[in-house]
């Protein structure tokens, strides 16, 4: 039974980290592009 727990507790923290990265990685990628445009902005 505890080995059992634990795979669905380890499946379910790995999705919550898998949701965490992504958002993360989007927050990321806002962030590169809001400054590239800043940059391209000022050259502008």
């Amino acid at each position: 039974m505890m080995k059992g727990e634990t795979i669905v507790h380890l499946c379910k923290t790995n999705i919550s980290n898998k949701r965490k990265g992504i958002l993360m990685y989007k927050v990321l990628i806002f962030r590169s592009s809001s400054n590239a445009t800043r940059k391209y902005e000022g050259k502008i």
